[in-house]
């Protein structure tokens, strides 16, 4: 089998590599076991046999006597560099909700003024008709008008309130004051504008608005992540809704903890929200630019002001570099294991603990295994074993900026090749083991 001696790979200003191992120079010294000479005289040096042997351990031989032929130069082991230049690691986007007045739902209302009713007037409300009759009603589709315009109106509004029949939308509650009966609709927000309100006679019974209930207002909504909050007036019954009984901030507090407390599933991954003044900011757990999908809106720009255009923002993929088909990524902090490196100081650290990675890894690459050291900002990847074949090893990073890479294959390797004559071997291997 032949030896294979070189420079060391690692030091080779202290070292030399004999198959693969590294020894310190000056402390081994060539010793041979016999000549042949020819028939004129003359050693024949294709059959000089050369052994390796330490000059201070009698006995220890490294290498036992064999013909040059035998002994081989090692080759030269491929290699490939990446140079870190503020590597990015994972950042998870967020966005942001200012309060500012925002409107919980309103319910639409209207009025009827009594003014000397007539038996036979009429008002439609909710499509329900009420009529006027002297005397006492005979059940909650009439009301009496025999007192007075006060009279008449609290009659109508208990006729109104107590009415068992199902109206065209929702529900009507209803009061009088004085002359006036106020009545308004179960029916939340704008919705509840298009429920009817008319009289047979403007004067004696004047309604309120066109023809239909007034003033129903939309509940101010935020929609994160593809779930809806929705602004309510007094304590929130659940973490879909979110109180503005008292200000901005308060406000923004109250959506801060339903969305940090909400138990339902979102479109993509899961979100944490904080408060500050009136602003919420939410972060999603979702890594790297895959977060900038979750989306953000708001129903009313002005009143929930929400950052971005419809999604969270600032999300940053971790740069990465593949080695012989072995991932590694960039994090903040310290690295969880072999398959990371740490970007937390500069770039001479991150290209260290990126080196340390490598060389740590227990995984199995894709070709022979290798080994990496790092000078300032730069790593140097080796394969361990010589030879053209290490020209394979594949070296790919996700941004040639911040990891520049030398070349998608390693370069450099040569295959060894075995000395031909005892002269060319003694100058070039003496070299190698002498101080």
């Amino acid at each position: 089998m032949a030896t294979a001696i070189k420079a060391s790979v690692n030091n080779a200003t202290d070292y030399f590599d004999l198959d693969g191992l590294d020894y310190e120079k000056g402390l081994y010294a060539f010793y041979y076991d016999s000549v042949e000479k020819d028939t004129s005289g003359v050693i024949d040096e294709s059959k000089i046999r050369v052994g390796l042997k330490s000059k201070n351990e009698i006995g220890r031989n490294l290498v036992q006597p064999k013909l040059v032929v035998n002994w081989t130069d090692g080759g030269v082991v491929a290699s490939g560099t990446i140079t870190a230049a503020t590597v990015l690691e994972n950042t998870f986007a967020d966005g942001t909700v200012t309060c500012s007045t925002v409107l919980e739902n309103t319910f639409a209302d209207g009025t009827v003024t009594c003014a000397s009713v007539l038996a036979a007037d009429t008002v439609t409300a909710n499509g329900l008709l009420y009529t006027a009759v002297s005397g006492a009603k005979a059940n909650d589709t009439e009301f009496s008008i025999d007192t007075g315009d006060n009279e008449t109106a609290t009659d109508l509004a208990d006729s109104i309130d107590s009415d068992t029949r199902s109206g065209t939308t929702g529900d009507l509650s209803a009061v009088s004051a004085s002359a006036v009966v106020t009545m308004t609709t179960d029916v939340a927000g704008t919705a509840g504008n298009a429920i009817t309100l008319v009289s047979s006679e403007g004067t004696r019974l004047a309604v309120s608005g066109s023809g239909t209930l007034t003033g129903g207002v939309d509940a101010d909504t935020v929609t994160a992540n593809g779930l809806l909050y929705t602004a309510v007036a007094g304590t929130k019954a659940d973490n879909t809704q979110f109180s503005t009984d008292t200000g901005n901030d308060e406000t923004a507090t109250d959506l801060a903890d339903s969305i940090d407390s909400d138990t339902r599933s979102g479109t993509l991954g899961d979100l944490s929200a904080v408060s500050a003044s009136a602003v919420v900011t939410m972060t999603t757990d979702v890594v790297g630019t895959a977060g900038n999908a979750v989306t953000l809106v708001s129903s009313d720009g002005g009143t929930l002001a929400v950052s971005g255009s419809g999604t969270l923002t600032g999300g940053v993929s971790a740069d990465t570099a593949t080695v012989n088909g072995l991932l590694y990524t960039a994090v903040a902090g310290a690295k969880a294991d072999n398959t990371q490196f740490s970007t937390d100081t500069g770039d001479d650290e991150t290209a260290t603990d990126l080196a340390d990675s490598i060389s740590k890894d227990i995984r199995v690459g894709t070709l022979n295994d290798v080994r990496a050291v790092s000078a300032s900002a730069v790593v140097t990847v080796s394969s361990k074993v010589p030879g053209t074949g290490g020209n394979a090893i594949t070296l790919v990073s996700s941004d040639g900026t911040t990891l520049a890479v030398s070349g998608a294959l390693f370069t450099g390797g040569v295959n060894a090749v075995a000395f031909s004559d005892f002269d060319t071997f003694i100058a070039a291997a003496s070299i190698l083991i002498s101080e």
